[in-house]
């Protein structure tokens, strides 16, 4: 129960960092008006996780052994497939580029 929580608040500490990096980011580039979006989607990507963490504990509550290891198994699968996501490389890669290379304004829209 204890190496959760460590990995949670090191989770959350990671989350705030990066929010707060885009807010300076949006802050120090005159596009103050994106500050609002960040908020929606930090605050939308938190309510996501609670709601997700409360179906997986509900409907892992009766599973044992070789049931709980499959459904796990399946879980941390799919959590591979959204971090390797093909959307999220692209929009990462349109979106910095003229973004660090100092070439104007950025514009953060997908």
């Amino acid at each position: 129960m204890l190496a959760a929580l460590i990995i949670t608040a090191r989770e959350s500490l990671e989350a705030s960092l990066i929010v707060g990096i885009l807010l300076a980011y949006v802050r120090r580039t005159d596009n103050r008006a994106l500050a609002g979006r960040i908020w929606l989607g930090a605050g939308t990507a938190a309510l996501a996780s609670l709601l997700l963490a409360v179906v997986i504990v509900i409907g892992m509550g009766d599973l044992t052994g070789d049931a709980k290891e499959a459904v796990e198994g399946v879980v941390m699968l799919l959590a591979i497939g959204v971090s390797r996501s093909g959307r999220l490389a692209r929009t990462t890669r349109t979106a910095s580029t003229p973004c660090f290379a100092g070439r104007g304004r950025c514009s953060l829209q997908a």
